[in-house]
């Protein structure tokens, strides 16, 4: 099934957590829901001024946040379709991820920054300094991690509570440009700008393996919910599946 509707690039698409519904960002400036069944577009969220570089639903399927290049992060309410939440930054925004608790948000930025921002209130928590521009965060499955993805190629974890660098991933030769957890925690799944998805161990630091297969950059990677298979998504136009190892 194929879901027409934007006139921008689309940037990040995520899954609602009951299955039924699809977000996607774009550069038209809107982030759309879609019904995951009929490809039918639900809602469509305008507000953002530039385009919109991911969305993400909060893990009730209440909410979904969304970062852009107008250098704003904006959380919206599914059912009114409200703005809850306009979090302003001073560079361009370019990922976004919820703690598994639905409490906070983090989010990576041009200015080498990670911020954490308390949702009920939009105070920030903690700001965690990186030497490079941040392209991607995920909030480990336990909510006591983030991992980062960093212009630098380098992949970094640091603790959610007090910003410390806990573990440093080194072996993309370029930048890296997403990063996904596995389900249970022990992995992280990175994709690079040199073609490749490297899987790396949480407790060493170790690469335990490199796919290769992609001929241009890496944009996207995934694991499959059983944590069986990681999906990676490239400019080479292709969407590849890997067995997890």
């Amino acid at each position: 099934m194929t879901y027409h509707g934007h006139s921008g690039w689309v940037h990040d698409v995520a899954w609602a957590p009951n299955n039924t519904r699809i977000a996607s960002a774009s550069g038209d400036k809107t982030v759309k829901v879609w019904d995951a069944t009929t490809g039918e577009t639900i809602l469509t969220y305008h507000g953002h001024s530039d385009w919109v570089q991911a969305a993400k639903w909060s893990p009730d399927g209440m909410y979904i946040a969304s970062a852009s290049g107008d250098r704003t992060v904006r959380i919206w309410d599914v059912a009114t379709q409200e703005t809850i939440l306009v979090i302003e930054n001073s560079v361009w925004v370019n990922a976004v991820s919820w703690s598994p608790d639905g409490q906070y948000i983090t989010f990576g930025a041009d200015n080498a920054t990670v911020s954490i921002i308390d949702v009920s209130t939009g105070n920030t928590f903690l700001t965690l300094g990186l030497p490079d521009t941040v392209l991607d965060v995920a909030w480990s499955p336990n909510g006591m991690s983030i991992a980062s993805a960093s212009f630098d190629g380098v992949v970094r974890v640091q603790d959610a509570n007090s910003g410390n660098t806990i573990l440093t991933c080194i072996g993309h030769m370029g930048q890296v440009l997403a990063v996904a957890w596995s389900v249970d925690g022990t992995r992280i799944a990175s994709a690079g700008a040199d073609k490749t998805v490297r899987l790396w161990d949480v407790t060493t630091g170790d690469n335990i393996y490199i796919y290769q297969g992609h001929t241009d950059w890496v944009n996207a990677v995934s694991w499959s919910p059983d944590g069986i298979y990681i999906a990676s998504a490239s400019r080479d136009r292709t969407v590849q599946i890997w067995e997890a190892l």
